[in-house]
């Protein structure tokens, strides 16, 4: 007779834990392992409901990680949601209805529709919510509207928005604005933020926004240290109100769609940085600048650290400058065809650099980069087509003489970089395929397709 072995789960090593550091533990679970680790015993069953009421944020993509989004399955999280908000909803502080970076937010918006409604009726203490994902109408407004201590607040499609001029004045903490693929949204209502509490401001995709409006909102931010802005029809206006009022901004991000009309290299010419001496990050793609924007940033921006002019007029006598920037760590010059290998020999003690599509720089160029920023982390030569293998070797060899173990991640899709079985598989230099990592994720997503067609098949078979 064959021997069963047995398993005696309470000689396991995790049991030595005391019941506060395995309720501690099981917190930052998902969904999906909450529920099964309620079935190892009836201890981790005790401590994994206790567990529950610790949960400050209800967020999709954790609740539906693991999941199929099969409509039987996200039906009992909704039930398991709503019986524990019944009990501890007063404890919830933040609300994401966000969507998994592996599902199509098709698949999520009606599971996010339900659970809103459910937040809303049990969750009385929101301070940060996230309804991008779904479209607010007039019931939902209302119940937002109940909500005055929100210091976050994250929209998307909202009904009447401009109409409800003093919607914003319902919540005088709000520190945090950010407006996300809005078409019909013009502004009306930003003049109305609280001026004294705002901090950060991210406009994304609202083509539809007024700039004189959007400017007299924006001059009554003056504590403002976050503006994020892209894809609306900015110009004059709106460049002397960030140059003359935003003075705390700590960081500028903007985004354009790249068109450069004559009318916008004269817009672009009241932009002056004398005021933002506090910028840390600036972001600005697809922007014409002249040598003298590069000057002004350099006299009068010192505190910058990262600095992305990707798809900008850029020269190398102005990367020469912007090598001037005495704590400079993170740079970004991807599809900026005037820069060559005499620009780059400029840059020391980088962090980052991306460089994707700057196909006039070559082995020489990234040779003085990997020599002169000993801390180099990050290094994007996609579509650089003259890098060859050399850069892998030289490198390798460069890291190995360091103590340390930082890794260095080199993206080399486009280039003469091609591994063979001769290279070893270096432990601090990584190169990464963008295209490999496309393919990783179609697979990911066909067998989620696969799983959900086969939980499809045994429920009709059920039904039968």
């Amino acid at each position: 007779m064959e021997e069963t072995q047995k398993y005696d789960f309470q000689d396991a090593f995790i049991n030595i834990l005391d019941d506060d550091c395995l309720i501690h533990i099981f917190q930052f679970l998902p969904i999906v392992d909450k529920i099964r680790i309620e079935r190892v015993c009836k201890r981790w069953r005790i401590l994994s409901l206790d567990s529950w009421y610790t949960m400050k944020k209800i967020d999709t993509s954790f609740l539906l990680e693991g999941f199929p989004t099969h409509h039987r399955i996200t039906e009992f999280i909704l039930k398991k949601v709503m019986k524990t908000l019944s009990r501890n909803g007063r404890f919830i502080t933040e609300l994401h209805l966000s969507c998994p970076a592996t599902m199509f937010p098709s698949d999520v918006a009606q599971f996010n529709r339900k659970l809103f409604d459910i937040v809303m009726k049990y969750c009385s203490n929101l301070t940060n919510i996230n309804v991008s994902m779904i479209t607010i109408n007039k019931k939902d407004k209302q119940l937002l509207g109940r909500y005055k201590n929100i210091t976050r607040l994250t929209l998307g499609t909202f009904y009447n928005l401009d109409k409800q001029e003093t919607f914003f004045q319902e919540y005088p903490q709000l520190n945090y604005l950010q407006i996300l693929s809005n078409f019909d949204f013009v502004g009306k209502c930003l003049p109305y933020l609280p001026a004294q509490t705002m901090r950060t401001l991210i406009l994304c995709d609202c083509p539809r926004i007024n700039e004189i409006t959007f400017s007299m909102g924006l001059a009554k931010l003056e504590n403002l240290e976050h503006l994020y802005i892209s894809y609306f029809k900015f110009g004059r206006k709106t460049m002397e109100t960030i140059s003359n009022y935003c003075k705390k901004l700590k960081i500028l991000q903007i985004s354009k769609r790249k068109i450069c009309t004559t009318s916008f290299l004269q817009d672009m010419a009241a932009l002056q940085f004398t005021n933002l001496i506090n910028l840390q990050k600036l972001k600005m793609k697809n922007f014409p600048f002249s040598p003298q924007h590069f000057v002004e940033i350099t006299m009068n921006c010192q505190q910058i650290t990262s600095l992305d002019i990707s798809g900008s007029s850029c020269d190398d006598i102005s990367l020469k400058i912007i090598a001037t920037l005495p704590k400079l760590e993170y740079l970004n010059i991807s599809y900026v065809c005037g820069i060559t290998d005499y620009g780059l020999k400029n840059l020391k003690n980088l962090k980052g650099l991306r460089c994707k599509k700057c196909r006039n720089i070559t082995d020489n160029g990234i040779y003085e980069i990997l020599n002169f920023s000993p801390q180099l982390q990050l290094l994007d030569l996609t579509y650089c087509s003259r890098i060859t293998n050399n850069i892998y070797e030289v490198a390798k060899v460069i890291h190995d003489d360091k103590p340390g173990k930082m890794v260095l991640k080199i993206y080399n899709f486009g280039t003469q970089i091609f591994l063979t079985d001769k290279h070893k598989v270096h432990p601090t230099v990584q190169l990464i395929n963008i295209v490999e990592q496309l393919q990783q994720y179609t697979r990911q997503r066909m067998r989620q397709r696969i799983s959900k067609r086969n939980v499809d098949l045994i429920c009709t078979r059920e039904n039968r």
